[in-house]
């Protein structure tokens, strides 16, 4: 086994285990496999489209995944308008993350990050600096976040903590 295989071996079991005991079994069942899609797929990830395919299946998976579970929680059915929305507010919420991530890899010390910075370049992965430059993954970052803002504009002022959140998210320095 390589690294990619155990990974993937490892999520797919974690599914496997939570769907025994039946909660919210769907979605974790979806989250898992889609979080190993993303490492898999990571290890390769070459330009934009694969880039962004990469973090929709990590990044973007994560967030989703809470924003299903709150979902069901709540009683929001998939149907609607409202889980359709936040589905969207969370996708565009993990590019956010990972191209700020990004961001924050080359721009931070360690001392300020609280991780190694630089990593990226040391492993010579593709990021959004490597695709767009510096000022450009900022112009990325800016771009999803008001696309993240955008799809909570039906949800009114009860949205008002998501909206909160993006524009940490954007400026947040760890």
């Amino acid at each position: 086994f390589d690294r990619a295989a155990a990974l993937f071996d490892g999520l797919v079991f974690i599914g496997i285990c939570i769907k025994t005991v039946d909660f919210y079994s769907p979605i974790i069942e979806l989250f898992s496999f889609s979080c190993a899609y993303g490492v898999i797929h990571g290890l390769s990830a070459a330009g934009e489209a694969e880039l962004l395919n990469l973090h929709a299946h990590k990044t973007g998976a994560l967030i989703i995944a809470a924003v299903e579970l709150g979902c069901a929680a709540a009683g929001v059915r998939p149907d609607t308008d409202t889980r359709k929305a936040l589905v969207r507010y969370a996708a565009e919420l993990g590019l956010v993350f990972q191209i700020v991530d990004d961001i924050l890899d080359v721009t931070s010390t360690t001392e300020e990050l609280g991780k190694p910075v630089g990593s990226d370049a040391d492993n010579d992965k593709t990021t959004f600096i490597t695709l767009y430059g510096l000022q450009g993954a900022h112009k990325e970052a800016e771009r999803h976040n008001a696309a993240a803002l955008a799809a909570l504009d039906a949800l009114g002022p009860g949205a008002d903590f998501l909206r909160l959140m993006a524009a940490e998210l954007l400026e947040r320095k760890k």
